[in-house]
């Protein structure tokens, strides 16, 4: 999988997440696929259609949820840094989306 899409193998099991840039100045795209599910916080399923999944509350609340690990945030922060005129970020799961029992950000 990781030699198909050309993806580094320094990840050290941190999850598949890349970046692309095309184009020259002035016309320059990237692409940042993120893995929002390896590093995730897990979730309870409910058992529900409407809702299925409620985050697990964490009794240590020095620990907040999380959606990515924090070599991921910092590699992505690195990644907002790169020349680029328009940025496509990817999330395998719903970003906008605040109604839902399925997977999002808002969870």
């Amino acid at each position: 999988f990781r030699q198909a899409f050309a993806i580094q193998e320094n990840l050290e099991n941190d999850g598949v997440y890349r970046s692309q840039t095309w184009g020259v100045p002035g016309q320059r795209l990237q692409v940042i696929l993120l893995d929002t599910r390896y590093a995730r916080s897990p979730f309870l399923p409910l058992g529900s259609r409407n809702f299925p999944f409620h985050p697990v509350p964490s009794n240590d609340t020095s620990t907040p949820q999380q959606m990515l690990s924090e070599r991921q945030w910092s590699w992505l922060e690195t990644q907002l840094q790169q020349p680029a005129d328009f940025r496509l970020i990817v999330s395998s799961v719903q970003v906008l989306n605040d109604v839902t029992g399925f997977e999002c950000w808002r969870h």
